[in-house]
């Protein structure tokens, strides 16, 4: 795929996919879009409501630039509670693809989560091990129950079909008691979706820049 390097409003950088007109990460500003999104209403809000769990089993559907697996890992560090992250990404970017404005400590990190070896689960912190697949969605067999759920794939407009309850029933009934399932859109279809999966589903404001994102959570 074609990309283009681009500077988001908040001066976090993104990838431009020119043939699709679309953005890997919210034009408005990256860094804070996830951090919002899957830090904040994802996996904090997660730990907030499961105070017994001693660790956490997550997956990022869209493993993309890596920030959402490195703000995560930070958030692991600092509240130290093991985070056993696993993703899946149909077309990895070239490791210098991106890269953010970092120390030379999180820098190091951030090359580590693109250069470790797919299939595998790696351990790369004190409270962070990471398993990276190279596959589709559709491809994709959950072999676990999850925690958590960051559902970050291209929009519905150029990726309908990952926004169908086809595709997503798999992965939503991967979902653990208390689980929660995340995603920056907030689409009528997929709500109902979720709510016939059996997840309570809220409408919360969205990122800067966007009006709605949607959290929902397996009771």
């Amino acid at each position: 795929m074609n990309y283009q390097l681009f500077t988001t409003a908040d001066g976090s950088p993104t990838l431009y996919l020119p043939q699709w007109d679309e953005y890997y990460h919210s034009k408005h500003g990256a860094w804070q879009e996830s951090n919002y999104v899957f830090i904040q209403q994802g996996l904090a809000y997660w730990l907030e409501s499961n105070p017994k769990k001693k660790a956490c089993h997550l997956f990022e559907m869209g493993f993309g630039t890596g920030l959402n697996a490195f703000l995560s890992a930070q958030y692991a560090q600092q509240k130290k509670v093991p985070l056993d992250y696993e993703t899946i990404e149909a077309y990895p970017l070239p490791q210098n693809a991106i890269m953010f404005d970092l120390a030379p400590k999180d820098k190091t990190f951030f090359e580590a989560l693109h250069r470790c070896a797919w299939e595998q689960k790696i351990s790369l912190a004190s409270f962070f091990d990471l398993t990276k697949f190279q596959t589709k969605l559709e491809a994709f067999v959950p072999q676990k129950a999850y925690d958590l759920i960051y559902y970050d794939a291209f929009g519905a407009r150029v990726q309908p079909e990952m926004w169908s309850p086809a595709i997503l029933e798999p992965l939503v009934n991967s979902l653990a008691q208390g689980g929660v399932f995340v995603t920056y859109a907030a689409l009528g279809h997929l709500k109902r979706s979720l709510q016939a999966f059996g997840l309570e589903v809220e409408k919360l404001p969205g990122a800067p820049g966007k009006r709605h994102m949607m959290r929902a959570v397996r009771p």
